[in-house]
């Protein structure tokens, strides 16, 4: 889904990355159950991996599977923005 000037509008939610209790891994069940909150809270769009939560501190390795993961489950229904910001300007 092609994100254009008209789909950006309405509500966009910024979704955390939840982690396990026991191994600080990212928990991917409990991030599923928050997209699909989403969706049935009729939000426009969902915003993750953002520059003012916990992605900072994800591995390269860890962000690329958590977009991927919650582009797989958004199956196109609604629109995905990834963040892209890190507080190393080397990085980014």
């Amino acid at each position: 889904m092609s994100i254009t000037y008209d789909t950006l509008r309405g509500t966009w939610t910024a979704i955390v990355t939840p982690f396990t209790r026991d191994a600080g891994q990212v928990d991917y069940d409990s991030l599923s159950n928050l997209i699909e909150f989403q969706i049935k809270s009729s939000v426009d769009g969902i915003v993750v991996c953002g520059s003012t939560g916990e992605a900072q501190t994800l591995s390269d390795a860890e962000y690329e599977s958590v977009v991927s993961f919650v582009k797989k489950e958004l199956r196109n229904r609604i629109p995905l923005i990834a963040g892209i910001g890190t507080s190393s300007t080397s990085k980014a």
